[in-house]
């Protein structure tokens, strides 16, 4: 008697372990906020869209962002123009204006970030 062909189903990968302390695990559980650890592992290794930033990074950035002479040198930049030393073209004045915006836009996304109120 002829059997039909059937098609055997594909296994499925076997799943991948991952020792870690209790320290370990405590710590990626404060991490994935109440999300399934697999998911949130996953998410940090392979995730290029909207990449988490730790609280820790954040504050590192925006520390950084406040200490950098950014904003002198904007002003610096801004006198020059106002006394004539800085030919203003309307490319400057346009990329002068765009670099404000994200400097502005930087220090609003670290501050969200960190739960800061807005100044």
């Amino acid at each position: 008697m002829n059997q039909p062909f059937t098609v055997k189903p594909a296994k499925k990968p076997a799943p991948f372990s991952l020792r870690l302390t209790e320290a370990e695990k405590a710590k990626l559980l404060r991490r994935a906020k109440g999300q399934p650890l697999g998911g949130y592992i996953k998410g940090q290794l392979f995730s290029t869209k909207n990449a988490n930033i730790t609280k820790t990074d954040a504050a590192t950035v925006l520390a950084i962002l406040g200490a950098s002479d950014l904003a002198r040198n904007m002003a610096c930049i801004a006198k020059a123009a106002e006394i004539g030393a800085l030919p203003v073209t309307p490319e400057l004045t346009e990329r002068l204006e765009q670099a404000c915006t994200d400097i502005s836009h930087m220090r609003f996304a670290l501050i969200r970030t960190l739960g800061l109120p807005a100044k």
